[in-house]
């Protein structure tokens, strides 16, 4: 009996546990600003670290054909952007124009250009635990003339 309710508890743990486990075919790590245009006027500031980034790959897990990347401050205060491609991806050599819309006081949407220059692996699959890219964004958070340029490692468990 005693085995059967360490059995039972231990189970229980694990099945609690991989409730937090982050989706098939997502991945979370930090946005690390690299450059930035006069047009941000100052806002990202380079080398500093304090964005989460979540990006959904197109064709891996659940994802559909769809591309999405989040952005949302280490404290999850402030602005949360987020930037989508119905269909497609946004790795490669050029600029795609994608939906963007931020969430907090004053909501706004638009068009935003994206570009991941350099995805390590080239291919992201079910079974990939880490993605290392380097791109760019263009209207970074809804700023017109505003281009970011990052890398992020992310992660899924």
């Amino acid at each position: 009996m005693k085995r059967l309710l360490i059995a039972g508890a231990t189970l229980a743990c694990l099945m609690a546990g991989g409730a937090y486990a982050t989706p098939l075919g997502e991945f979370d790590g930090m946005f690390n600003v690299k450059t930035i245009s006069t047009g941000c006027n100052g806002f990202p500031t380079p080398g500093g670290s304090g964005t989460l980034m979540r990006y959904l790959p197109p064709g891996v897990g659940g994802n559909g054909t769809a591309t999405r990347i989040t952005l949302r401050d280490l404290y999850q205060q402030g602005t949360m952007q987020n930037y989508s491609l119905a269909s497609g991806t946004v790795v490669g050599s050029t600029l795609v124009i994608v939906d963007f819309v931020a969430v907090d006081s004053d909501a706004r949407s638009g068009k935003a250009k994206v570009q991941i220059s350099s995805q390590t692996p080239a291919t992201v699959v079910d079974t990939t635990k880490v993605v290392k890219l380097a791109g760019k964004i263009v209207n970074f958070n809804g700023a017109l003339g505003c281009t970011v340029g990052f890398s992020a490692t992310l992660y899924s468990y």
